[in-house]
């Protein structure tokens, strides 16, 4: 009798680790997951910001460069290409926007 309360006391100490490394094994995967999500949006918040800046660097330039509004697409390029802010990696993806 004492052999057969030992064991059965012995099986559920082993049940009840299972069951709390199982708990522990779900925690961090929702913990994963919530760290992924937070990192997918600050990259995507980040990659928002470098866009802001990258229009804003172009508006600049735009506004700096170009005095006459009847100038046309490839003389406003040239003007703006002689200013080193024009070939930056930020400002190269926004040369397609026209003045307002």
């Amino acid at each position: 009798e004492y052999i057969k309360r030992l064991n059965k006391e012995e099986e559920e100490k082993h049940q009840k680790k299972l069951r709390q490394e199982a708990s522990m094994r779900e925690r961090q995967k929702e913990v994963k997951k919530f760290r992924e999500l937070n990192e997918r949006r600050m990259s995507r918040d980040r990659e928002r910001l470098k866009q802001d800046e990258a229009q804003q660097m172009y508006k600049a330039l735009l506004t700096e460069k170009i005095h006459d509004p009847d100038i046309t697409w490839s003389e406003a390029k040239s003007k703006m290409s002689q200013d080193r802010r024009y070939k930056t990696p930020l400002t190269v993806s926004y040369t397609h926007l026209t003045l307002p």
